[in-house]
This record gives C-alpha cells, sequence and structure tokens, in this order.
C-alpha cells in the first residue's frame, strides 16, 4: 500500500492490524475470491458474469499498468477464460496515454458496450 502519512487519516493506517483488515477489504484486488465469483455467477440470470472492459494506460501516473494486469490476472482465473465477447470474458485494453485517456479508448469502449449490450430493437 503507497500510502503516504497523510492518508492514514482518510484510508487507515496498514501498520494496525485492524485498520489493515478493513483497508483489505476494499482492496478490489483483496476482496476478490473464488467463492464470490460462484456465488455472483449462481444468482445470475445467465452463465453467470458480464463482459468486463479494462482499459489500461502505460503512462498512467495514478494507476501503474501493472496493477491492472495482476487484477485483470486474478479475475480470468476466478471466473475462467472466454475468447468470445460472451458474458464471463474480460478484455483489457493497452494504450500509451496518461490517466485521462483518449478519443480511441472512448472509441474501443463504445465498441466494446455495442459488442455486448443485447440489442432488443
Amino acid at each position: 500500500l503507497a500510502l503516504t502519512l497523510e492518508e492514514y487519516e482518510e484510508w487507515g493506517d496498514p501498520r494496525d492490524k485492524e485498520q489493515l483488515q478493513r483497508m483489505l477489504g476494499y482492496c478490489p484486488f483483496e476482496s476478490m475470491t473464488a467463492n464470490a465469483s460462484r456465488e455472483r455467477a449462481d444468482s445470475a440470470a445467465d452463465s453467470g458474469q458480464p463482459a468486463v472492459l479494462i482499459q489500461a494506460s502505460l503512462g498512467d501516473p495514478r494507476v501503474p499498468a501493472w496493477a491492472l494486469l495482476k487484477w485483470v490476472m486474478k479475475a480470468r482465473g476466478l471466473r475462467g477464460r472466454s475468447n468470445s465477447m460472451g458474458s464471463s470474458s474480460i478484455h483489457l485494453l493497452m494504450s500509451s496515454q496518461d490517466h485521462v485517456g483518449s478519443e480511441e479508448q472512448i472509441a474501443n469502449a463504445y465498441a466494446f458496450l455495442l459488442k455486448t449490450i443485447p440489442q432488443r430493437c
């Protein structure tokens, strides 16, 4: 956890075991479990979980690309891999932009939505 002393008041002090456990509870990587993945899949109407689009930028100073790659690999391992645009697929798009992104990322997000949302017309 890359917290500064000023952030301890907002997020908690990771040196305190109780506060560390609370912090890990809202960490997107640490809170993923196989049981939670299965419970969501069992309660969903279709094959389980929605398709997910992850957009990472190599030049992002706030969210390092390795953190997103680590999350994607764990998520794929928990839910199983899908090569199609099916309901359980996870798609990772990398770019060289910064944190804000680019028009290309926005276009990719729209294309992903059009491909994965069922057409009801």
